[in-house]
Parts: C-alpha cells; structure tokens; sequence
C-alpha cells in the first residue's frame, strides 16, 4: 500500500555454501588412484577439479543482493549491493606455503525513474548508474588480469532506458 511517504520495499537475499563437491567416474577414479601408487612418471599430468571444491576457483562461499526501493506516484529510486566472497585461484599453485586468494567484491548501484503518459503511451524513463564506487575486479592469473567466470569488471557506468508499453 501506498502511504503519503510513498511505497518501500527492502530486499536481502543471500547464499553461503559450506560444501561443493565433485566425484570422479570410474575410469577417471582408475587415473587418479594410478598415479597415486607411482603407475606414471613424476610429472604425468593427472585429473583434477574433484573433492571439496568450495572457495576455489570461482565457487565463493558467499554471494549476496541487498537492495531498497521507493515509488512514490510517477517518481521512484533503487540503490542497491552485490557481494562476492573471495577465493583460491588453483592454477597457481601453492607457493612457500601460499595461496593466491582473489580477494572478494562488492558493488553498489542506483537508480532514478520517472513514469508518464504520453501519446496515451505508458513510458517509463530510468537513469541509473552501474558500479557506483567504480570498483574493479580483483587482481587474478586470467585474461585480462581477472578471473571472468566470476567477476566483471566494467568499472562505473552510466545508462538512460526507456520502457514504453503500448495497449
């Protein structure tokens, strides 16, 4: 309901994850216990990606939204939070007892809309903003200098969308 402050609506949603874990098939399961037991040479490149792979490479403990919206008659706003948690990058490896840890991100956004009529056209105008505190992606061992199957990294941007519904 609409009251004389106008509309609000807060929105939290979150997803922390204490297991991602990936089984090897049979045959895979063969390698992997074959080059345990010293069947190939130091070196032989083995299967990996299996166990508990939560916290590596992409899959974060942690993600989560919040956002806060207003409408009031023709005019509302939004600001709104995405947060991803860091972790390991693998491919490096460990080094003198080291794990390269992406460090987490989080970015903020917001938006302005104006509603109105005409040509008995229902039109919505919305200026927002992406990535408020222009935040960058964290530094990772991928193309570009980040890791893209988990982050973007577009740094602030501007944008005008115009939504007209026709009856």
């Amino acid at each position: 309901t609409e009251h004389d402050w106008g509309f609000w609506d807060v929105t939290v949603r979150g997803a922390f994850s204490d297991k991602y874990e990936q089984v090897p098939g049979p045959l895979t399961q063969q390698l992997i216990d074959a080059a345990a037991s010293g069947v190939f040479p130091a070196g032989f490149p083995t299967p990996a990606g299996f166990g508990d792979l939560i916290r590596q490479d992409g899959n974060q403990e942690e993600k989560y939204t919040a956002s806060l919206s207003w409408r009031k008659g023709d005019f509302g706003a939004r600001v709104s939070g995405y947060h991803l948690g860091d972790f390991v990058q693998t491919s490096l490896g460990v080094r003198e007892g080291q794990e390269w840890v992406v460090d987490s991100m989080t970015t903020y956004n917001a938006s302005f809309d104006y509603h109105f009529v005409p040509f008995e056209t229902e039109t919505r105008l919305r200026l927002g903003i992406n990535n408020v505190t222009d935040e960058r992606a964290p530094l990772a061992d991928r193309f570009f200098g980040y890791f893209a199957d988990a982050h973007r990294d577009l740094g602030r941007y501007w944008y005008l969308d115009v939504n007209l519904l026709f009856d």
